[in-house]
């Protein structure tokens, strides 16, 4: 069971203080992980968390309190880390267990919904299926991507204290990003994403000018209500080949020209665009000359090997 060490000296809430405690500087651990729960343990030496100005604190928030006295020593800690921390989430699985928390389906001694309800700062980064990203249908062991991912929006509006939202979205495929349709992947955030008051952010890959399209993808033409940031995707990926084993290839998504010294980012996509209005891809030259620059590396190694 994975351990984090936590330092709560600067972390727990001022009821120690003001029952004039000094024994809350010590250490403590958050163990767990998303299919168990997560729990914090404190020393038992804590004498200021079964005051009763503190237990009375912890019904009034958590419903279930009562019936876990053991869960005393924990409540403060956990109601602070979903205040302060930012949550990184990266699976799918992951949001799957949130909701079934949510909806009160799992095991009274799993990690409360009040906890996910408190979370302040949430940041989602899902790198999808390239199926998916078709409308196919994908179903692990764990849960339904399909099924999940469609309940996103649900999820999100259960989260009252969330006050910062970042969203992160790519495929697992060498493809261009521009491929996709990003409107239906975003379709389950949209309700969510119009919301005011809140610090939101959509991150997505930069689109190939060849398959940019305004009633798929999101352009300077149909801005968005939400704001959205472009990134460049992954460059070098890794294949597998007929012998079972895996290289490294370069399959750059746009801009192509990327590295081009003396140049800003901009720069480099607003040429790009030009030289595809006369010369078509410059995806197959830009590959074929990073070919041609391995392969005489590979061979200046194995002369100088040679030597």
């Amino acid at each position: 069971m994975p351990k984090l060490g936590l330092n709560v000296h600067s972390t727990l809430s001022t009821t120690a203080i003001q029952f004039g405690y000094e024994d809350y500087d010590q250490l403590g651990e958050l163990t767990g992980s998303a299919k168990n729960g997560y729990c914090v343990k404190l020393p038992r030496c804590l004498r200021w968390t079964h005051s009763s100005v503190f237990v009375g604190e912890c019904k009034a928030a958590f419903p279930w309190f009562e019936d876990r006295p053991d869960m005393y020593r924990n409540i403060d800690i956990l109601d602070i880390l979903a205040r302060t921390a930012v949550f990184h989430v990266t699976e799918l699985v992951t949001i799957d267990f949130a909701i079934n928390a949510l909806s009160r389906k799992l095991r009274p001694h799993s990690v409360p919904a009040s906890f996910f309800a408190r979370i302040a700062k949430l940041n989602l980064t899902l790198r999808l299926p390239y199926a998916f990203c078709f409308g196919g249908s994908i179903t692990t062991p764990k849960c339904s991507y399909h099924d999940t991912y469609f309940r996103l929006d649900s999820f999100l509006v259960q989260l009252k204290g969330l006050k910062r939202f970042r969203l992160m979205l790519d495929h697992d495929s060498h493809h261009a990003w521009a491929r996709v349709n990003e409107m239906y992947l975003l379709d389950p955030f949209r309700k969510f994403l119009e919301t005011k008051n809140r610090d939101l952010l959509v991150i997505l890959p930069k689109l190939h000018p060849r398959w940019e399209d305004p009633e798929r993808h999101f352009m300077e033409g149909n801005m968005t209500a939400f704001p959205l940031l472009r990134h460049v995707r992954q460059r070098f990926h890794a294949m597998p080949t007929r012998s079972k084993y895996w290289i490294v290839e370069f399959k750059p998504d746009f801009p192509f020209l990327l590295g081009v010294p003396q140049r800003t980012m901009q720069e480099i996509e607003d040429a790009e665009r030009e030289l595809m209005k006369t010369h078509g891809s410059l995806q197959y030259v830009v590959e074929r000359e990073y070919a041609h620059m391995i392969e005489r590396r590979r061979k200046r190694r194995e002369e100088l090997s040679r030597r």
